[in-house]
């Protein structure tokens, strides 16, 4: 007779614990219900849904299980001249109560556009996220990190511009990222960007311009790290037979400051055709060079060659 307990060989062999017995049940299926009605200029939208934490699905591999969704918002249209869009949407998993943490994703946001014609516009946006994760068994908070962003914009397209109209915009970009539990970090970061695109009338040459600068203030652990960034592209394009050949050219330069002093310049030559429908061939060539102020023998340059052909059935 040989003596065997069950009991002592329970950790050697273990079935997924996650596994879903084939059953109808809440944690196989996934849903949504969603109602949009329009009243008085306001296009209201209402979204709920949850996917099980056993749904698996035939078409998807990057549906998220296990999550309960739900988007509100409303949109506001004045006399085609101000649109407003406010909203609010939430994300919560473990639904199925298979994970130590409970991880809540809430934004609240809002967007305001006054267009006159298509001339000018001028926009303004905020919005604020926080994302927490509470332990299910205790109930206390394990992380808390919130995040404010606000932008300024504004448009402006001269049409009467001789040779060429010329469509001006600038953007302003604020944004804040902290730690409310632990306080380990605040990330802040302030970004200006300026376009100018010209279209000509007398040719099918496009060009545009663009500048931007951003500097950000990293806090970590008690560190204090500030950078910046600038960087200015130009790029040009000529449409021949009637837009189906479109060669390019474009140049861009980045100059990153901080702790080290580096640079980063591209140049690239290329042309996109479609010589029939749902076809696309395209091709660029790209040189890249790196420098580095402060540290020694790691410049570099490199030259890459790009072909895309794309075929739609």
């Amino acid at each position: 007779n040989i003596e065997l307990d069950p009991e002592k060989y329970e950790d050697i062999f273990i079935i997924n614990e996650n596994m879903q017995p084939y059953k109808p049940n809440m944690s196989s299926i996934a849903w949504k219900a969603f109602v949009r009605p329009y009243l008085l200029h306001n296009n209201i939208n209402f979204e709920y849904s949850e996917t099980g934490a056993g749904f698996h699905s035939l078409s998807s591999n990057s549906i998220q299980n296990d999550v309960r969704k739900m988007i509100l918002s409303d949109q506001i249209n004045i006399m085609n001249f101000a649109m407003l869009n406010a909203g609010y949407n939430q994300n919560t998993d473990n639904l199925a109560d298979q994970k130590s943490t409970t991880t809540t994703f809430e934004r609240y946001f809002g967007q305001l556009v006054l267009q006159y014609n298509d001339l000018a516009s001028l926009g303004l946006s905020y919005d604020t996220s926080a994302n927490t994760g509470v332990n299910v068994e205790t109930d206390d908070e394990e992380f808390n990190q919130k995040s404010v962003n606000m932008s300024v914009s504004a448009d402006y397209f001269v049409k009467k511009m001789p040779v060429a109209p010329t469509r001006f915009n600038l953007t302003y970009t604020n944004s804040n990222s902290t730690d409310e539990l632990d306080d380990n970090y605040e990330i802040k970061l302030n970004s200006i960007n300026f376009t100018m695109l010209n279209k000509f009338l007398t040719i099918p040459l496009t060009t545009k311009l663009n500048y931007g600068m951003t500097k950000s203030e990293n806090e970590v652990l008690a560190v204090t790290n500030e950078n910046t960034s600038n960087f200015v592209s130009l790029r040009g394009e000529y449409g021949f037979f009637n837009g189906k050949l479109v060669p390019y050219a474009d140049v861009k330069l980045v100059m990153l400051g901080g702790d080290q002093e580096q640079s980063f310049n591209y140049f690239n030559l290329g042309a996109k055709y479609n010589p029939w429908k749902n076809t696309r061939v395209a091709t660029n060539l790209r040189l890249k060079n790196y420098s580095n102020s402060d540290v020694d023998n790691i410049d570099y340059s490199e030259i890459n060659w790009n072909l895309y052909i794309s075929q739609r059935f």
